[in-house]
């Protein structure tokens, strides 16, 4: 049962809505200094408020980024089917979906 309960859970994740949200605070931060608004202040009495706050806000961007871009793709135009082809030809795949070779050329394009 723990490993049902802690299979999604490893620091990796942690570290990744932590870096992500640290630099959604950072485009804030940089946004009121340009709009000239006043910003609660970072030194080292309040950098654990801060690592929580961009903990928090990696989980939301993270969130809006589901809603905009799908994970599991099930239909595709013409054009990605034709990539998907390709890709299939190229990396030799036959028992992979389409969602799964997708999700590859994604990563490929990314990387």
């Amino acid at each position: 049962m723990n490993q049902q309960i802690f299979s999604k859970f490893n620091v990796y994740d942690q570290i990744g809505y932590l870096l992500v949200g640290s630099i959604g605070l950072l485009i804030i931060y940089l946004d009121t200094i340009l709009l000239n608004y006043k910003f609660p202040k970072f030194d080292l009495e309040t950098v654990i408020i801060w690592l929580i706050v961009a903990y928090f806000l990696g989980h939301i961007i993270q969130a809006v980024a589901n809603v905009i871009i799908r994970e599991k793709k099930e239909d595709f135009n013409e054009q990605e089917k034709r990539i998907l082809d390709i890709a299939e030809k190229f990396f030799g795949i036959k028992e992979l979906s389409d969602g799964e070779i997708w999700n590859l050329c994604y990563m490929t394009a990314l990387a």
